[in-house]
């Protein structure tokens, strides 16, 4: 009697032990069919392919990206300049082309409009470290589209009523020359930043 409670507690035992392994190889049978699809999922998951943003080929669609972008690549230079402004915002950009007068800023030419260098207006609000009052910048950009790809020809901001003053080698190109060499890889940026 003492043998068959011992057969009767192991038969109880392995009906249990069974009924598990049943229960988890059914678990696994309905998850087969994910887990052979599993390591491209994973993979995509872990390791996302980042596409490059492709090089705008028209003036419009240059200009509107730059002015998207620029006040991330501005607040990084003047960081890296050690400069304590932070750009607020960078509003829509303008492609009217201004006239220029005879003698100016493109040896006496006056740019056509269907032609090399194509301008872009900007306007950046900035302020300075510990400061709350807003300051309003505006620049003028040209750009020339080569055989490579887009490059900054010059750039000019204004203050009030004072001339225009060459800024080809300030801030502003600094980070525009940085976002052609990212946003259009094989641009010639005219110099190594």
């Amino acid at each position: 009697m003492l043998l068959a409670k011992r057969t009767n507690k192991r038969s109880v035992g392995m009906k249990l032990v069974t009924g598990t392994i049943k229960s988890w190889v059914g678990v696994l049978v309905s998850i087969a069919p994910s887990l052979l699809l599993c390591p491209q999922s994973l993979q995509a998951q872990t390791s996302p392919v980042i596409q490059r943003p492709v090089c705008p080929t028209e003036i419009k669609s240059l200009a509107d990206a730059l002015a998207k972008d620029l006040p991330s690549y501005l607040n990084r230079t003047y960081t890296r300049l050690k400069f304590k402004t932070q750009v607020q915002s960078v509003g829509l950009p303008e492609l009217e082309p201004l006239p220029l007068a005879a003698g100016s800023l493109l040896n006496g030419n006056p740019p056509d409009p269907n032609s090399d260098p194509k301008q872009v207006f900007l306007a950046v609000r900035e302020r300075q470290a510990g400061s709350t009052d807003l300051t309003d910048r505006a620049y003028w950009l040209f750009f020339s589209q080569t055989k490579r790809g887009w490059r900054l020809a010059m750039a000019f901001t204004r203050i009030e009523q004072a001339p225009p003053q060459d800024v080809s080698d300030g801030v502003i190109a600094i980070s525009v020359h940085r976002w052609l060499i990212d946003r259009c890889p094989i641009t010639l940026s005219g110099a190594d930043y």
